[in-house]
């Protein structure tokens, strides 16, 4: 059961994730060509053609650093740091995509660079708010682990003590 709820999450997260790389992408193009604007605005059809390859590229590069795996204990900064490292390596290969796939057509490498910036930071927020309500939704009783604690005299009882206060991990229990 525990496993089938973490699949759901880890695919709910994946699919946030994709839906605001998307997002990102079409904002920098809307800041690029619409905020900042040029003489010459060129078609969103040739940048709507790049979503494609962009959703594959960090679908596989979000799994390729680990980003969905449980991750109670790390810190928002690791992650932070891993989300960044995916998106820079799919900037790469974007890049070199877009180089060799698609020659006919020139991308900005103002939208990339925005477009990189804005991933970091919206996948990260996202990311943290994520995590924050789980933890909220753990104080209050859901999404919990259960253990049952097998044996007799002194030790089960402070090995509950130690649940109860939280401190679940089998080094901080063994400590108890």
């Amino acid at each position: 059961m525990l496993k089938a709820h973490s699949r759901l999450f880890e695919h709910l997260t994946l699919a946030a994730d994709l839906l605001l790389i998307a997002a990102c992408w079409v904002v920098a193009y809307t800041l690029r060509f619409h905020v900042f604007p040029v003489s010459e605005t060129p078609p969103f059809r040739g940048y709507a053609l790049q979503l494609i390859p962009i959703l594959v590229v960090w679908g596989f590069a979000f799994r390729a650093f680990d980003l969905y795996r449980p991750n109670r204990l790390g810190s928002r900064v690791s992650e932070w740091l891993d989300v960044a490292k995916a998106s820079t390596l799919g900037v790469l290969v974007l890049v070199a995509i877009m180089t060799f796939a698609f020659r006919g057509y020139d991308y900005s490498r103002l939208v990339i660079f925005l477009f990189w910036a804005e991933s970091i930071v919206a996948v990260s927020f996202s990311r943290a708010v994520f995590r924050e309500l789980f933890r909220f939704a753990r104080r209050h009783g859901f999404n919990q682990r259960y253990a049952i604690v097998v044996g007799g005299g002194e030790p089960p009882p402070r090995c509950c003590a130690c649940c109860d206060a939280g401190r679940t991990s089998a080094s901080a229990c063994s400590a108890c």
